[in-house]
Order: C-alpha cells, then structure tokens, then sequence
C-alpha cells in the first residue's frame, strides 16, 4: 500500500515557483505540497486551476489514486474541458478497482476528446475486469500480514525455494531517509525465510523481512529489484 505524505521544502514553502521548481525534479511530493498552499491562498484563476491539476497530478505519479482522484474531480469542476484530467480521473478509478464507475468516466472522457483507440481499449479492460472478478478460479489471493506493511512493498523474487526477496520502501531501512518523488524512505531490498509444510503446500509460514546486508546490495539511496541467475 502506497501512503504519499506531502512535504514542503523550507524557505520557498507554498510559492509557485517552488512548486515548478520541485516538479521539474520530479520531487513530485514536495511540489504537490507547494501547490496545495498555492490554491488555499492565490485569488488568480489561472494560477489556482495550474495548482489544483498540477496536485492531482503530483498524487497520481506518486501513486496515490485516491487522493489523486479528488483533486482531478476538483480539476474538472473548475475546467469541465480539460480533456486531461478527465482521462486522468478514469485511469485512477479503475487502479482502484471500481471499473463501473472507470467506464462512465472513459465515455466522458470521449465526448470530449472523440474516439480514441487507447481509450476503446481501456474500456474493454474494464469490461473484461467486471466479468472476471465472477468467474471462479483455483487460486486464493491471501494478504501476507507479516510481509505486507503500509508503505510501498513490490517486486517479490522467490530464490532457492525457501527465501523471498522484495522491494520496499518501508521505515528503518539503510538509510532512513526520504525519497522527494513519493515522501516515502527510499526503496531497499528485503529477504523473507520460509517454511513450507511437506504433507500441505498450502501452508507456509514466513519469517520476519529482514534487511539484506547493507554493505553488498543496500545504500542511501533507492536499491531494488532483486534477480537471480544460475551461478
């Protein structure tokens, strides 16, 4: 689970300039908090309608969909014609999984900017979404609680059957820092021993992640993913 907390960035805080500054960067997280301050205090239209899409925006590339969402419905209220945001507020309801309410939002997106392959294609996605989450399947979808934390974990990598190796970006990791992109630490590389019961595959048990020596594979800065090969 991703959780993007905004911050400012010391004497600049809350200026236009700052908030450009920060996402020509792409320190989309402290940008997003510049332009927030911008639309609570600017009177000029043009200015707060930039700050209000340029925050959704800062959300969806830190891959916040849900907060992303309100600020390009914000968007839109203020600039129904924004084709931009329109498109963009569909594809963060449908990363949310709420395809219905995704096909209403591409169609709308269509009246405005006119049939569009890509588009034809999302919808189908979301079409095929609602059709398969009805089908029965032999596979279970389990939330590994002792793996699974509220920061961003990903890219799982199985190594000799008994371990696992993932990316995260969770707290007390090499350095402890955060990443300007997403307010978050920056990513490290993580191990999971495990246990699997001979007589019932199903049942295994996973060690604590721990933090994979620093020294060999983790830094100050953002380390993953892990591959294997043969040797």
């Amino acid at each position: 689970m991703v959780v993007a907390t905004f911050v400012a960035c010391g004497a600049k805080k809350g200026s236009m300039q700052a908030a450009r500054e920060a996402l020509q960067k792409k320190e989309f997280a402290v940008a997003g908090e510049n332009y927030k301050a911008v639309y609570s205090k600017t009177k000029n239209k043009d200015e707060k309608n930039e700050a209000c899409f340029q925050t959704a925006e800062c959300y969806y590339m830190a891959n916040d969909m849900k907060n992303a969402e309100g600020w390009y419905k914000k968007t839109i209220k203020a600039d129904s014609k924004n084709t931009e945001a329109q498109y963009k507020l569909a594809e963060t309801i449908k990363a949310q999984g709420r395809f219905t309410d995704a096909i209403i939002e591409y169609n709308n997106y269509k009246k405005l900017a006119g049939a569009e392959k890509n588009v034809d294609d999302k919808l189908r996605g979301c079409e095929l979404a609602l059709k398969w989450k009805n089908e029965k399947t032999r596979y279970k979808v389990e939330n590994v609680k002792s793996i699974n934390s509220k920061w961003s974990d990903f890219a799982p990598m199985y190594y000799k059957k008994d371990q696992l190796y993932f990316t995260s970006d969770r707290e007390k990791g090499a350095s402890n820092k955060s990443y300007g992109w997403t307010a978050n630490f920056f990513t490290d590389v993580y191990k999971v021993r495990l246990k699997i019961d001979k007589r019932n595959h199903n049942n295994i048990k996973y060690e604590t992640p721990a933090l994979v020596d620093k020294d060999k594979v983790n830094s100050n800065f953002n380390d993953g993913s892990a591959a294997f090969d043969s040797r």
